[in-house]
């Protein structure tokens, strides 16, 4: 009779350990079907790329063009090829805000894969975008966020962010109303 217990098989596949890199245009299919699956999650949520946001098929360009700075996790093949529906775990961008004062900065396109969740990879991409909003000079943060998106919000406020009074309507094929969150930026992450 063996001493040793049975080898314990696990039930999930590990997650392989994701790379977190600057995003690339080359990025934009891996991107979006990263948002289409992580909408899918909540009724009504409809993604119309072509339609409504057709600057995710070089979102790098874009945020690069404002001056901001985009990142996606990946794991599995190669970390340096173009992310696919595979092996995109996360996206983040941060942009300095628009119509806000100097040193503030808006975050961007933060989405986590199901299958990596409560993993700390959304805290490590929010950790990067604070890095890089402090390194050019900021001293705020915030966002806006879908109200359907309850994991989300939560997340946001585990990391310190409080939701603000108001609401803006988008008035897009989701019907969307968004809550705007605001995260002061002191001296650690």
């Amino acid at each position: 009779m063996p001493d040793a217990a049975p080898a314990h098989t696990p039930l999930v596949t590990p997650l392989p350990v994701p790379v977190i890199r600057p995003l690339v245009d080359a990025d934009g299919e891996g991107l979006i079907a990263l948002i289409d699956l992580c909408w899918s999650a909540y009724p009504g949520c409809i993604l119309d790329v072509d339609a409504e946001l057709p600057e995710l098929r070089h979102y790098a360009s874009h945020v690069g063009a404002r001056g901001g700075a985009a990142w996606v996790a990946v794991a599995g093949g190669d970390p340096a090829a173009p992310a696919t529906a595979d092996t995109i775990l996360a996206s983040c961008a941060v942009i300095a805000a628009e119509g806000e004062p100097a040193g503030h900065f808006e975050l961007f396109k933060l989405y986590v894969s199901p299958r990596a969740r409560r993993s700390g990879l959304a805290r490590r991409m929010l950790v990067r975008a604070i890095e890089h909003a402090r390194d050019a000079g900021g001293h705020h943060l915030m966002l806006w966020t879908d109200t359907r998106f309850t994991e989300g919000h939560a997340f946001y406020e585990a990391q310190g962010f409080t939701r603000g009074p108001h609401t803006r309507a988008l008035h897009d094929l989701s019907r969307s109303v968004e809550y705007r969150y605001d995260l002061p930026l002191g001296s650690g992450a």
